[in-house]
């Protein structure tokens, strides 16, 4: 029986890129830096992104973190909305479907099949 599976999104299924999301949502890029930095860049980001702590618990500690520097609002906005960041890898979004992907200007048709089957003459 299997204990834990481990699932390896970012760079494959998924892109992550939080400081253009972070650019985005704040149009400073001081600002963008500072609020990069406290959660992305911390330790416990690391330690979270290893699964040796919790999300409760980095959050926890990035937060009081954040909050000793005056940021607490724009942190906590970005760990409640990181999901947001997470954009589907282009290779992994469904593709169409052979027939579709030849040109109808080239009349070329897919092995098998007649052109005549697939445009008007």
């Amino acid at each position: 029986m299997y204990k834990n599976i481990v699932f390896d999104f970012g760079g494959v299924m998924v892109d992550f890129a939080p400081h253009k999301y972070l650019i985005d949502l704040f149009g400073n890029r001081g600002l963008e830096e500072e609020v990069y930095d406290l959660p992305f860049g911390s330790r416990e980001w690391r330690l979270l992104d290893a699964g040796r702590i919790t999300r409760r618990e980095a959050n926890e500690r990035m937060l009081q973190r954040a909050r000793a520097v005056g940021r607490g609002f724009e942190v906590e906005g970005v760990l409640d909305d990181w999901m947001s960041m997470l954009r589907p890898r282009r290779r992994m979004q469904p593709r169409r479907c052979r027939m579709c992907r030849h040109s109808r200007s080239r009349r070329r048709s897919p092995p098998g099949v007649r052109p005549s089957s697939l445009w008007p003459s």
